[in-house]
């Protein structure tokens, strides 16, 4: 009897959820755009019924860092001056954060049910010899743009398949999985420099001021 109840309110959890990150996702995107504080307070809102209903999925660790950002924002309130602009600048930047890292969830979330981009992921492992570094390594860097750190989760299945199915004697096998894993991860890390959906700069130009991508 218990059953259908439980599961009826898990489905109005995820639709509730869904709303929220709908929600925050459109503020702040529209707060970068145009400096309004109803973005921010609406972006508040969101981010802050989205944690309510993520505190029971939380664990052990995730309540330490809870504990441990109360006690950092309580010190930097009673002991400096902006202590309350520094609690509310530390918000915007996880909230853009947090939205960025949803946005990007959705392009993968999207693209690893494509047979589309399966079939894109084994063209570039299946090249000839001639060009199979430069496939592997170029196709990676596109393909990080919206896999991420998923590209290499992905193609490095592949290039283990390809290279079990090749000839040749096992140093010969070692020698081209270790040529395309290389060029894989070169490929990769061009990819942090040009995309715009790279992690890295955009952590580093949110929690550094006076610094940009130019």
């Amino acid at each position: 009897m218990d059953y259908p109840a439980s599961q009826a309110q898990l489905g109005w959890r995820q639709y509730l959820l869904g709303f929220l990150f709908g929600l925050l996702s459109a503020s702040v995107l529209s707060g970068r755009l145009v400096e309004h504080d109803v973005f921010s307070h609406a972006a508040y809102a969101a981010g802050f019924g989205i944690f309510l209903l993520a505190l029971r999925d939380l664990g052990l660790r995730e309540f330490y860092l809870i504990f441990v950002c109360l006690m950092t924002g309580f010190a930097a309130i009673f002991t400096l001056d902006n202590g309350y602009e520094i609690i509310f600048a530390g918000f915007d930047q996880g909230l853009f954060l947090m939205n960025f890292l949803l946005l990007l969830t959705l392009l993968h979330q999207a693209a690893s049910t494509s047979n589309a981009v399966a079939q894109v992921g084994s063209s570039l492992t299946q090249q000839p010899a001639s060009r199979r570094y430069l496939a592997i390594s170029g196709g990676t860097s596109i393909m990080g743009v919206i896999f991420n750190l998923g590209t290499i989760t992905m193609l490095t299945p592949l290039i283990h398949e390809g290279v079990a199915r090749s000839h040749g004697d096992q140093q010969l096998k070692n020698i081209r999985e270790r040529r395309q894993l290389n060029a894989m991860l070169r490929g990769f890390a061009w990819c942090v420099i040009w995309s715009p959906t790279a992690l890295a700069p955009v952590a580093v130009m949110e929690l550094i001021d006076g610094i940009d991508r130019n």
